[in-house]
């Protein structure tokens, strides 16, 4: 299964367009003209029974900060969350952002980020990882991890 994935022809998550990834997008180079100060980010988060039958995503059960976590690695979203419900278990204190972080949700709606909890760490495969979360309202994963 996940060597099919390997496979399929990767594409562009704000267009569609198989010519080049989200970060090159005209479309969204377009929208950042309007609004160049405003730090922006996207979500779509999937509920536990979406992710399952999504070929494009990854989820488990992983150790964040030596807590078990539901995680789900989403193509998606070019920031890390965290659960604000979740995020008294990293055991971290957070910092203020100096700008709002704007994400807009999957169904158009919009949140504003205020703070970040930096160097958290996420073992995979016996390697642990640092990484950056935002905390903000999740409903099913205690941890989105953007893969953007």
């Amino acid at each position: 299964m996940l060597f099919k994935n390997a496979r399929k022809k990767k594409k562009c998550f704000k267009c569609g367009d198989p010519n080049h990834m989200r970060s090159e997008c005209p479309e969204l180079k377009r929208n950042d003209r309007t609004q160049p100060n405003q730090p922006k980010g996207r979500a779509f988060v999937l509920t536990t029974e979406e992710a399952k039958t999504n070929t494009d995503v990854i989820t488990g059960t992983y150790l964040v900060n030596d807590v078990y976590a539901r995680v789900l690695f989403d193509t998606g979203a070019n920031r890390s969350l965290v659960s604000t419900t979740f995020r008294p278990y990293l055991n971290q204190v957070s910092q203020n952002l100096d700008h709002a972080f704007t994400v807009e949700m999957a169904d158009g709606s919009q949140r504003e980020i205020v703070d970040i909890v930096k160097n958290c760490k996420i073992s995979l495969n016996n390697h642990v990882i640092p990484i950056d979360l935002m905390p903000m309202e999740l409903e099913e994963f205690d941890i989105v991890i953007g893969m953007d």
